[in-house]
């Protein structure tokens, strides 16, 4: 009993750290991109959506997840936007995000301390891991908060898997094997990037120092077997998508033809934003004068960087395995066998999309990667007057990634994304709506953020996709001017001219994060 009370109390402290870390998220009014169009068609009554289907571009949220391969996230995203009925209350669905994230440390946390490792430094590890960019994504975006269940549902499929192989009854053992494969292809319907997380578990078992090899590769041998299965079930998934909607075309699954391409992708792309842990890359910086020019220089300095760091934890790791048994190259062989799998539905798909929201798997795995390394390191001085350093330097660790990941979402999501949809609702409010026949939009490009600057999911203005003013106008005039919710909207590119209809509203957002800033006129209203 007082087992199962500490192993709870755990979960709350973690519960608490990223709700402290996340608290910007949890208290602020804003929504991050596809929010605003999956608000609109997910929590709408049926005579409020009437109205929103005539001044937005029509398209179902359901039917695009479902074509992703991911049903079990259009059915997890549907029943959170029905908590929903503005803007506001986008933050209990983050909230819900958040909760994921701590589940999913928490199950790192006890599958660490299973396995032997100090409890103290395996809850560093969990803070760590769950502290990286992806799930900086993850907390605080709404469309994103169910793919942390994902990789929960993949602990929990690896438990079963790990628990099949050690069973000797054969009808039991392929019971609770197909049991691991089901639940595995529950993460997979929820995001195919998050369910591998199924390897960041396996590298904890297959990586303990009291494995032999013959035990090591018959494990691992059962986890590709489990994991084989969920994939393959899960590109049958994804298939279905065209069959349900024929009349509609999807690229991302797609798999891959040119494959050494997409090997270089990983390794001179990918993986270098993966080894940065919770900090943002220079890689992709802009230019001064904003242009959309990626600094060659920076970003080759970047990836070497990372390549520098990876090598010192290769070290370390290589030390870390010298203490298992029958030698090294196979144990290293098999660790970067892990980093592959970690990443396999994008390293198999065509699209070649480097974003953060990937690479949960992957980054935290390399985490994994480091604090082994950091105990090789240690091992030649492993006594017991040791023991508090290695707390502090572990404990220091955590402490300086999940401050990082509280900064960084505050400054490139949170308040980036919660200034914009001010903009837009203070030129909606301040003009005389009565005599407007339209709306018209101007996006800003992409690189004219609000944030220091732009990185993928860090910094992106919601108001840039040529989708989102409909119904980001939507539900402002919903909210602040119900009887003008139906004004239709016209999106307009920033490059693109355009000449407004008589008696329309122009909010122009091409300046958002330069002077003079988003402007709005009505051009000649109507009497």
């Amino acid at each position: 009993m007082k087992s199962l009370l500490r192993s709870w109390s755990v979960f709350g402290l973690f519960l608490a750290l990223f709700s402290m870390s996340c608290f910007s998220v949890l208290s602020a009014d804003y929504g991050v991109s596809d929010d605003y169009p999956d608000l609109v068609t997910e929590s709408l009554d049926p005579p409020e959506y009437a109205i929103a289907e005539q001044v937005m571009v029509p398209g179902s949220a359901i039917e695009k997840k479902i074509k992703e391969g991911r049903p079990l996230y259009a059915l997890a995203a549907h029943l959170l936007y029905q908590t929903t009925a503005d803007i506001g209350d986008l933050r209990r669905v983050r909230f819900v995000g958040v909760l994921g994230i701590s589940l999913l440390a928490w199950i790192m946390y006890r599958m660490l301390v299973r396995t032997g490792h100090d409890r103290f430094q395996s809850f560093c590890v969990g803070a760590i891991a769950c502290s990286t960019l992806p799930f900086q994504a993850y907390a605080s975006s709404v469309t994103m908060a169910p793919f942390p269940f994902a990789a929960v549902l993949s602990g929990f499929a690896f438990i079963l898997g790990d628990r099949a192989f050690t069973t000797p009854d054969r009808l039991s053992k392929w019971l609770l094997a197909g049991g691991a494969g089901v639940v595995l292809l529950a993460a997979l319907a929820i995001y195919q990037p998050a369910a591998m997380f199924f390897w960041v578990f396996a590298a904890v078992i297959l990586l303990d120092p009291d494995r032999t090899r013959g035990d090591v590769f018959r494990r691992l041998g059962w986890y590709c077997l489990i994991a084989s299965f969920g994939l393959v079930s899960g590109y049958g998934l994804a298939e279905l998508g065209p069959t349900l909607y024929p009349d509609s075309s999807f690229d991302r699954i797609d798999l891959v033809q040119d494959l050494p391409g997409k090997l270089a992708w990983f390794l001179f792309t990918v993986f270098p934003q993966a080894v940065n842990f919770a900090l943002l890359s220079p890689s992709h910086w802009l230019l001064s004068d904003g242009s959309t020019t990626v600094l060659s220089a920076s970003r080759i300095a970047d990836m070497l960087a990372a390549w520098m760091f990876f090598i010192v934890i290769s070290a370390g790791l290589v030390s870390y395995l010298r203490g298992m048994r029958n030698g090294v190259p196979w144990k290293y062989g098999v660790a970067i066998f892990l980093l592959f799998a970690s990443h396999m539905p994008n390293l198999v798909a065509e699209s070649a999309e480097a974003r953060y929201r990937t690479m949960a798997a992957l980054s935290s795995l390399i985490v994994l990667y480091a604090y082994l390394a950091a105990k090789g390191f240690a091992r030649p001085y492993h006594h017991r007057s040791s023991f508090p350093l290695a707390n502090v330097v572990v404990g220091a660790a955590a402490i300086a990634c999940v401050l990082s990941a509280a900064h960084h979402v505050r400054t490139w999501i949170v308040e980036p994304q919660a200034r914009e949809l001010e903009f837009i609702r203070d030129e909606l409010t301040r003009n005389d709506l009565s005599g407007v026949g339209r709306i018209y939009v101007i996006r800003p490009a992409w690189w004219s953020t609000l944030a220091p600057f732009v990185h993928r999911e860090f910094g992106y203005p919601s108001s840039a996709p040529w989708w989102n003013p409909y119904s980001m106008v939507f539900l402002i005039l919903r909210e602040t001017a119900p009887e003008h919710a139906h004004l239709p909207v016209t999106s307009v590119g920033f490059d693109q001219s355009v000449v407004p209809l008589p008696g329309s509203l122009v909010v122009d957002m091409s300046h958002l994060g330069k002077a003079p800033g988003p402007t709005s006129f009505i051009v000649e209203p109507r009497t």
